[in-house]
Formats: structure tokens, C-alpha cells, sequence
């Protein structure tokens, strides 16, 4: 795997419920060197659909001065200053858009556009 840029990214993705979107968007993260944690749920175990809005803790710590980014996730364990990457509710930077709209409309186009505007898409 090599990436664009040889520093370490100072991101932290903070990964929801898993299902197919959330396991490419994983992958794509992981192989451009991404830290990625996971949302936890009130039980403790990474999130389900029905309480990926409802997170209670994270997987691991966020790093200090991270930029941190919430896919697919809300509640009181993120970062309020969190950027949010949806398409799912009312609010999401990819909700009601059209299909014609696919990147911005679908949370896995939004991290190709955020790596991409990073410089930090895999080669």
C-alpha cells in the first residue's frame, strides 16, 4: 500500500454501524492509512443500526488536536467539533440528494472527496 503523502494523517474516522458502505469505507480508510476507531453502543459493543445515533463511547481515545470525522454516527461520545459525514437524516451533508449526485450524496463518496482533498488517496 503506499499513499500520497508520507506523514501520518492527524484524522481520526469514527466508523458506525457495519454493513457493506461501512465495510468499504473501512477498508478504503485503512489503505490510505487512516485512523479508524469504532462507535460504541450503550452495551458496549460497536454500534447497530438502531443505536448508531445513540453512541455512547468510543472504541479508543481520540487523539489530542485529531480532526476528527463521524461517519455514519451521533450521541454524546463524539466530539462535539466532529465533522459529520451522512447521508441518512435530515441535516446530513448527503441527504435528499439525487442519485445523479452520487459522491456527494453517499457517505463512502464523501470520504473518497475528503481523502482526495487531503491528498491521501491510495495510489
Amino acid at each position: 500500500m503506499s499513499t500520497s503523502r508520507s506523514m501520518s494523517p492527524s484524522e481520526t474516522f469514527i466508523l458506525g454501524a457495519p454493513d457493506p458502505e461501512m465495510e468499504a469505507i473501512e477498508r478504503l480508510l485503512r489503505e490510505a492509512g487512516m485512523h479508524v476507531i469504532y462507535a460504541l453502543g450503550p452495551d458496549g459493543a460497536r454500534v447497530h443500526p438502531a443505536d448508531a445515533y445513540r453512541v455512547a463511547a468510543l472504541s479508543e481515545p481520540v487523539g489530542a488536536g485529531s480532526i476528527v470525522y463521524q461517519v455514519e454516527c451521533d450521541g454524546p461520545a463524539i466530539p462535539p467539533d466532529a465533522i459529520r459525514i451522512d447521508h441518512h437524516r435530515p441535516g446530513d451533508p448527503g441527504y435528499g440528494r439525487p442519485p445523479a449526485e452520487f459522491v456527494p450524496a453517499s457517505s463512502i463518496g464523501q470520504v473518497i472527496s475528503r481523502l482526495g482533498s487531503l491528498g491521501w488517496l491510495p495510489a
